[in-house]
């Protein structure tokens, strides 16, 4: 146990508790319909099917992955990088290594392992996870604002379904200035504003939402 909470160690630690603090609020919050981290993230995030989706975003497959899986996939290799490399110094040397040593030793691998894993999980995930299709998808369709007032420039968090019946969390802001959606609104998603935000009218056919 002493090797979880050395001070040349406590970095990795640290990361490794993160992951399962970020598995326990990604499942809380789609057990609780709030559609975890990872749509929520996305709004903070540039448009990932820009210019950026060519960059280092798109070498990291963030668009095609969850963002919280890539994150878990990065803080667990390199907590488990950290980890090994003081194992063995500690083997080998009789005791640990300088901690920002191996801690960018660990920093590197763990950039590849997420494009690495992220390839592989960008070409699995498609077929059960929400979160990889595209977005450009979902205008046309009927969302319900599940949190704060949405206001041009100022969006809110709205659930909508896509034609399979799959649900997604966006942004929504309504097309007009003089508009607002308090949450429980039901409206029309009529185009993409970039990343995960759409802008939207209020739901011209009250009562078929999803539709």
């Amino acid at each position: 146990m002493d090797l979880f909470f050395d001070p040349a160690t406590w970095l990795f630690t640290a990361a490794i508790g993160l992951v399962l603090g970020l598995a326990v609020v990604e499942s809380l919050g789609l057990l609780l319909g709030q559609g975890g981290l990872s749509g929520w993230a996305e709004h903070w995030l540039p448009d990932l099917h820009g210019p950026d989706a060519e960059g280092w975003l798109g070498w990291l497959h963030l668009g095609k992955v969850p963002l919280t899986i890539l994150l878990i996939v990065f803080l667990t290799a390199f907590g488990v990088a950290g980890f090994a490399a003081q194992m063995v110094a500690r083997h080998w040397l009789g005791g640990f290594l300088p901690l920002p040593l191996v801690a960018a030793g660990a920093l590197v691998l763990a950039v590849p392992a997420v494009r690495t894993l992220g390839g592989a999980l960008g070409r699995i995930l498609p077929k059960d996870e929400t979160f990889a299709v595209s977005l450009d998808e979902l205008a046309g369709r009927i969302a319900i604002v599940v949190t704060g007032t949405a206001r041009l420039g100022h969006p809110a968090q709205a659930r909508v379904r896509d034609a399979l019946g799959r649900t997604h969390y966006v942004m929504v802001e309504p097309d007009a200035a003089d508009t607002e959606f308090p949450a429980g609104t039901e409206v029309l998603l009529v185009r993409r504003a970039g990343g995960s935000r759409f802008r939207a009218i209020a739901n011209p056919r009250p009562g078929l939402l999803g539709s």
